[in-house]
Parts: structure tokens; sequence; C-alpha cells
């Protein structure tokens, strides 16, 4: 569940220039995601030549050693995001007007936003 945190860490950082700027919260995401490629290559370095292979198996998406119970959880979550994203689709079409145009027509643009950035996170840590 460490991409709740993640999650967390990239509105925080981003809170104080997403008022200015729609995309920063998406600039802030790279940054993390930058930062995160960094730590695993530095790890992989650290890595013995017997372990390194096991690690870039499992980096690489191998879905084999993974229970079905597992697959299926991370299926339905996938669905729920997916169910979320699209009941919230007629919203995220007002947004891409702007943010004041969307909220003129009455959408609820902080709380939608919120919506999809769970929805997508579940999505992609599913």
């Amino acid at each position: 569940m460490y991409w709740v945190v993640v999650a967390a860490m990239t509105l925080v950082l981003a809170a104080g220039r997403a008022r200015s700027s729609p995309y920063a919260a998406l600039l802030t995401g790279v940054v993390f995601n930058a930062f995160a490629a960094a730590v695993i290559t530095c790890i992989k370095t650290l890595l013995t030549p017997d372990r390194l292979g096991e690690v870039l198996y499992w980096l690489a998406g191998n879905l084999g050693y993974e229970r079905p119970r597992t697959l299926l959880v991370g299926g339905g979550l996938q669905l729920l995001a997916l169910g979320v994203l699209w009941a919230e689709s007629a919203r995220l079409n007002l947004l891409s007007l702007g943010d004041d145009e969307a909220a003129s027509l009455g959408v609820p643009v902080r709380r939608t936003r919120a919506i999809v950035l769970v929805a997508t996170s579940l999505s992609v840590a599913s």
C-alpha cells in the first residue's frame, strides 16, 4: 500500500503550485518517478549477479509467482478503478475546458480531481 504514501506526497508537494499551474502534480509525479528509478538502479548495482537476474525478472512484470487469488484481487481493483473513472468521464470532459469553466458548469473541481487521482492511483497500483 505504499502507493497511497507516494500519491499523498505528490499532492502535498504539488499543492502550493497546483493552484497556479494545473501541471504541477503531473510534474511532481515525474520527479518522483525519476527518483524511484534512481533508487532501483542503485539497488541493482549493489546486488550480486545471481540475485540480479531474479530482481530484473520481477521488475519486468512477471506474474508467474503470484497466486490466483492475488491476481483476482488485482483484477477486481482494476475493474473498480475503471468503473469510477468511467462514472467521472463526463466531469473529466468538462474539466478539459479549464477549472473556471468546469466550475461554472457545476463540476466540483477539487472533489473530481481527488476522486480521479485516487482511482488512477488504484488502477496503477493494482
